[in-house]
């Protein structure tokens, strides 16, 4: 029970570093991205 326990905490744990790191990265990938897009839109 209590290897279950950790085994589910660590998931939570990878999976939530996991995400946090996606979601950086694409965060700073967009926002250049969406510069680009606005400034087009602009033109």
């Amino acid at each position: 029970m209590k290897a279950l326990m950790l085994g589910v905490l660590t998931g939570i744990l990878i999976a939530t570093i996991a995400a946090s790191l996606v979601f950086a990265l694409t965060d700073r990938n967009a926002q250049p991205a969406k510069a680009l897009t606005e400034e087009a839109g602009h033109g």
